[in-house]
């Protein structure tokens, strides 16, 4: 009686064991299953905030506010560098038309004209970062920057369009 009653407790123990082994592999998978899947919705956060700059870039490089255009011809990418200083000082004096239309179009971004030769300027068009942003997506173009009221017929220099997306 004893023996088969020592023989039972063995066999419970041996149970209790190959659970307690089962249960924490079962555990540990979990735990590298939820690791997996949050470093690849990362990524895909990653993505997503990169196609969101890549739109408000086409949006910034389409802006008829400072487009450049020579005898009815628009150059790509060339920006009318007149045209941004009052687009600049206007979204600076008016925060109701920066945070009105101009959010819809930029959302939570940051907008710079970056001029690099042949002398360094720079023109924050718009800018409204979001507090505590996870992601900071810079997106670069170059640019022509182009001043009518340089030499006769005007005078064109180079920059960098830099669009600093926040998700």
């Amino acid at each position: 009686m004893r023996r088969k009653r020592k023989r039972a407790q063995i066999q419970t123990l041996e149970t209790v064991a190959v659970l307690f082994v089962f249960f924490l592999l079962i555990s540990l998978s979990l735990i590298f299953y939820m690791s997996f899947s949050k470093g690849r919705e990362a990524g895909k956060m990653a993505e997503l905030s990169h196609e969101q700059a890549v739109q408000v870039a086409q949006v910034i490089s389409n802006l008829p506010e400072i487009r450049a255009t020579q005898q009815a011809i628009r150059g790509v990418n060339t920006f009318d560098l007149k045209q941004l200083e009052a687009l600049e000082l206007v979204l600076e004096s008016d925060l109701e038309l920066s945070k009105g239309i101009y959010q819809e179009r930029f959302g939570t971004s940051t907008i710079t004209v970056r001029q690099i030769f042949p002398s360094p300027k720079n023109w924050t068009i718009y800018d409204n970062p979001e507090p505590g942003a996870k992601f900071e997506t810079p997106f670069f173009i170059p640019v022509a920057l182009y001043n009518p009221l340089d030499i006769p017929g005007g005078n064109y220099s180079f920059g960098i369009l830099e669009i600093v997306f926040y998700s």
